[in-house]
Parts: structure tokens; C-alpha cells; sequence
């Protein structure tokens, strides 16, 4: 019997999920800091999630990005998310959220943690060209988050160049074949 083999998801699919995520948290949930992979001192050693913003309250907004089926599931084996699961997290995000592609939706909508929420992309935004973000799921508030510092805040700031050289070099290999995909339409 023959097996499919593992397709890899594109640069192209997690580069647009995390621009996706970022103009979500800036433009919608109006968050005045958005950073990548950077994390409040605290939770440091315990997760680092993928897009991150800070509320005009400091706290924090977090998104996982999740491009596949087997990544979201091996989600839940992570160390911050067994830790906040169990209630032993340091540190927790006021809000948290996963991104994923519109086929995913339906394979994973039953397995999203009760206190995480759930977005996909829809059709591109004509004045940005990123995908517009659809809350499938609302996230619960967690009323335990801690009001970040100005101190966090300016180490998460601090160390955002090497982010965004990574990123830009993400978004340089996209060739213009990996532009439009079908969910993307």
C-alpha cells in the first residue's frame, strides 16, 4: 500500500498566517506592540510564541501559527501548554489564539483547547494584499495575566531586528508561483 508523501507546507503558507496574525493583532485588537517569537522574561523558557502583541493595558495577546494538522497536535506535548493546561504557568497570555488555513478548520475545530481561540484566514484584504483574519473561535480571557513592564517591553523590542532580517529572508524565497493559492482567493 502506497502512502502519500508528507508535503511540506510553503515559506509562502507561513509567511502570509504570521503577516495575517500581526495586522490582526495591530490593526484589530488595536495592540500597541507586535513582536515575533519574543516573550516576556517570565515564560521565556517555557514557550515562545510565534506572534505576540501587547494591549494598551500591557498584556499580552499570543498567536500560534499552525500550518498543518500534526504540528497543531504536537502543539499540546509543549511545555508552556501543559503547564497553563495544568494551571502551573508562571505567566499567562491574556488571550490565546491559533492561526491556521481554512482546510484546517474543520480537522482540528474539535480539538482547540476550551481556553484558546481559533482564527483562519479568508480572501486577501484589497488595500494590503495579507489575508483577512476570521475568528472561527473566541478565546477566554485569563483574568491571572500579568501587566508586562516597560522593561519587558523593551527587551522584546530590543531584540526584534534578528526577527525581522529572518523574516525578510522568509519572504525573499517566495517566488511569484507561491503567490496566490487557492484558500488565499
Amino acid at each position: 500500500m502506497k502512502t502519500k508523501p508528507k508535503r511540506k507546507p510553503s515559506s509562502c503558507h507561513i509567511a502570509t498566517l504570521f503577516a495575517a496574525a500581526t495586522e490582526w493583532l495591530r490593526y484589530v485588537q488595536r495592540c500597541r506592540m507586535v513582536c515575533w517569537e519574543r516573550t516576556p522574561f517570565s515564560y521565556a523558557a517555557r514557550s515562545r510564541p510565534d506572534v505576540i502583541g501587547v494591549t494598551r493595558a500591557s498584556k499580552v495577546i499570543e498567536v500560534e501559527v499552525k500550518v498543518t494538522v500534526a504540528d497543531f497536535r504536537a502543539n499540546a506535548l509543549k511545555r508552556g501548554i501543559v503547564d497553563r493546561q495544568r494551571g502551573y504557568a508562571l505567566d499567562y497570555p491574556e488571550r490565546f489564539y491559533f492561526i491556521v488555513t481554512p482546510d484546517m478548520v474543520d480537522k482540528i475545530a474539535g480539538e482547540v483547547p476550551e481556553y484558546a481561540g481559533l482564527l483562519t484566514v479568508e480572501k486577501a484584504s484589497q488595500w494590503s494584499g495579507v489575508p483577512e483574519v476570521t475568528v472561527v473561535k473566541r478565546a477566554v480571557i485569563d483574568h491571572r495575566a500579568k501587566v508586562l513592564t516597560r522593561y519587558q517591553m523593551g527587551r522584546m523590542l530590543m531584540h526584534q531586528t534578528g526577527t525581522l532580517v529572518r523574516l525578510a529572508s522568509l519572504l525573499s524565497r517566495v517566488g511569484p508561483e507561491d503567490v496566490t493559492h487557492d484558500w488565499m482567493i
